[in-house]
């Protein structure tokens, strides 16, 4: 919801949305109301191709994900650092896949690539790595005001329940301790073995992405679906990802890692994937 909103509420006249072409569908909703372009996915030669061709590049609002939650990859952060010190335009990050992972504290993958001060707006959801609700928005103090009195989807509905706020704000109390709660071990230890976890993934798919999403791409929507239905036959929620979420002829299973998961595990599931269709 916040990113169906923001850059509604944001852009000002002459203002134009540059976009990666894989960002999430709700930044797409966003943005359809107003001028935008699409540059070819983490192709930093095209935006500035994009950039160099506007009179005002200043004007731009540059929109990318951290990681792709489709394809698990990872923006050029530090490229796009350097191109908005080059052109002036505002940098709008999604971290949906990154909070809570990557980073000093699980503080996002801006935050370990050295690049947050350059971030404009850096959007964090407490789904995923928090198992919350709801997300956030930082960003400077005045358009943190602005955004409360502008950001319709903020305005027009109903308020988070307390006992999720308390939840989220515990979560994040906690990841900045030297262990979580019951002697969970710290984000920096819960880090360490998803490494591992996705470096064998990386060994068993080829896929050298190295995050905690991994794409398995099966080609057909009903090959995808019975991978799915015997995946939770064994015992295993696996989730087929079909068009339009992807292009056609590209349906997928989508893996999305988490630490407490065991090597054996992980050969059960990409088995599964492999034997199946």
């Amino acid at each position: 919801m916040v990113n169906s909103g923001l850059l509604p509420a944001l852009a000002q006249e002459g203002d134009v949305v540059l976009a990666d072409r894989l960002v999430h569908a709700s930044i797409i909703e966003g943005m359809r109301t107003l001028p935008f372009r699409r540059f070819r996915h983490n192709d930093m030669q095209h935006l500035q191709d994009m950039l160099s061709r506007m009179t005002h590049p200043e004007k731009a609002w540059v929109v990318v994900e951290s990681v792709y939650s489709m394809d698990g990859d990872r923006a050029d952060l530090r490229e796009l650092a350097k191109l908005r010190r080059k052109y002036g335009f505002r940098l709008y990050v999604d971290e949906a896949h990154t909070f809570g992972v990557y980073g000093t504290h699980g503080a996002g993958l801006c935050m370990e690539e050295g690049i947050v001060d350059e971030v404009d707006i850096l959007v964090c959801t407490f789904g995923k790595a928090l198992a919350g609700a709801g997300a956030c928005v930082l960003c400077a103090p005045a358009v943190r005001q602005y955004l409360v009195n502008t950001l319709r989807p903020l305005i027009y509905s109903t308020a988070l329940p307390p006992c999720t706020l308390q939840w989220v704000g515990m979560v994040v109390h906690e990841m900045r301790g030297p262990t979580m709660i019951d002697g969970v071990p710290d984000v920096a230890a819960q880090r360490a073995k998803l490494a591992k976890l996705i470096q064998h993934a990386s060994d068993i798919t080829g896929q050298m992405n190295g995050t905690q999403i991994i794409p398995v791409v099966v080609g057909s929507d009903t090959r995808a679906l019975e991978i799915a239905q015997v995946g939770r036959g064994a015992g295993i929620w696996l989730t087929a990802i079909r068009p339009p979420t992807v292009p056609e002829g590209s349906a997928r299973i989508r893996i999305s890692l988490h630490a407490e998961l065991k090597v054996e595990q992980l050969h059960h599931v990409f088995t599964i994937c492999s034997k199946v269709g």
